[in-house]
């Protein structure tokens, strides 16, 4: 004889279930949530960056990132920044939000259309001007050693061996592979914490709760 199921609790179960699988699809939005598009639009190569902090307000004067349409976008204000780009082959200004570096270098990635941390320069180890742990991106000029690490067209040419530009490649390339390992690990881990919590309360199975067969038997 069949037992008797509670079809409430079931719903709720596949309901509960339904939720879950939607938050974890939505998980890959992360990586792109501090994009801004708006960016992009004000990038300006220059042959340097402002080295003084009355250089950069003057600099920020002149581009005027406050003055722009879109000055509160990406839920954050577009400031003055002067960087790297992300082959680290030239300088440019650009209106974007600030970002709090993590002990590294700041550089404008064009793809990403944010300023990012570039971790393969650890500012925070360099023995003059040294960077604190956390700062904001856009207090770069504070740590001039990050524009010393520029490689120009012609030293590409002339001094950078293949093998030494094989080596940034592939060091850039594990950075993201390690940021997309990082993003599978947390979803494999709230996927097993969902189906743990799922088992748990099977195995209460009293005052309306369903236990094993009778999740089992929603589905007959």
């Amino acid at each position: 004889m069949k037992k008797n199921v509670n079809m409430g609790t079931g719903n709720e179960v596949l309901i509960r279930i339904s939720n879950i699988i939607m938050f974890l699809t939505s998980i890959p939005c992360v990586c792109k949530c501090n994009s801004c598009p708006a960016t992009t639009r004000t990038i300006k190569k220059v042959d340097s960056c402002p080295t003084t902090e009355q250089e950069w307000i003057a600099a920020s004067n002149l581009k005027k990132c406050y003055n722009l349409a879109d000055y509160k976008t990406c839920g954050k204000s577009l400031v003055y920044h002067c960087l790297l780009n992300e082959w680290w082959n030239e300088t440019i200004e650009v209106c974007a939000p600030p970002w709090f570096m993590s002990g590294f270098c700041p550089m404008f990635n064009t793809a990403e259309q944010r300023v990012i941390d570039n971790f393969n320069i650890d500012c925070s180890k360099f023995t003059n001007g040294s960077c604190p742990i956390r700062y904001l991106s856009s207090e770069a000029y504070k740590y001039q050693m990050c524009y010393k690490k520029i490689i120009t067209t012609k030293t590409f040419q002339n001094t950078i061996k293949p093998d030494e530009i094989t080596l940034y490649e592939v060091s850039y390339s594990t950075n993201k592979l390690l940021i997309i390992l990082v993003v599978i690990f947390g979803i494999g881990s709230l996927v097993l914490s969902a189906l743990l919590w799922l088992a748990w309360i099977g195995k209460i199975g009293k005052g309306g709760n369903v236990n094993n067969s009778s999740l089992f038997n929603c589905f007959e």
